[in-house]
């Protein structure tokens, strides 16, 4: 409980960002400091530890602390991701969006041999542009989607 509060209080995903930030500008500082949690290993590393032991080795110990945490992440990029998507967005579309969004930072807490860091040679000095990068792509999702739900034509897709 002690890493959760920790990685919490080092890099809250909602950045502590006024209520008139835009949906935009919130995508962005959550996605900014979910990449920050992954590349300090100094600070929050011990927590990726604990979590991989849990999921491959799984005692119980934690499944209420981490229901609580995750929930918690969750309710906060969902909102983002439902203003981004438009209102008619279905609940799946969000989750999957969800999904997506994380999925690109979810590995970067692997730091072995063969993880993405030692593999593309990621290191805390990349933070800003990683950020970015996970940021336009996940918003070229979010376009195309709000596109092909508002149905406006895609502009990534051509017939064969």
């Amino acid at each position: 409980e002690h890493l959760v509060r920790r990685a919490d209080a080092s890099y809250p995903l909602d950045g502590n960002l006024p209520s008139t930030a835009t949906p935009q500008e919130r995508l962005w500082t959550f996605i900014h400091n979910f990449v920050r949690r992954a590349l300090d290993p100094a600070e929050v590393g011990n927590l990726h530890c604990i979590l991989m032991a849990e999921r491959f080795a799984p005692t119980g110990l934690l499944d209420d602390l981490l229901a609580r945490w995750f929930a918690s992440n969750r309710s906060q990029l969902l909102p983002i991701l439902q203003e981004l998507l438009g209102s008619g967005a279905s609940e799946r579309d969000v989750a999957w969006t969800e999904m997506c969004t994380v999925g690109q930072m979810i590995g970067l807490h692997e730091a072995g041999d063969a993880g993405p860091r030692h593999l593309f040679g990621i290191d805390e000095s990349d933070t800003r542009q990683l950020t970015d990068h996970i940021y336009n792509f996940s918003m070229g999702g979010i376009d195309a989607i709000r596109g092909r739900l508002n149905k406006i034509p895609e502009l990534s897709r051509t017939e064969k």
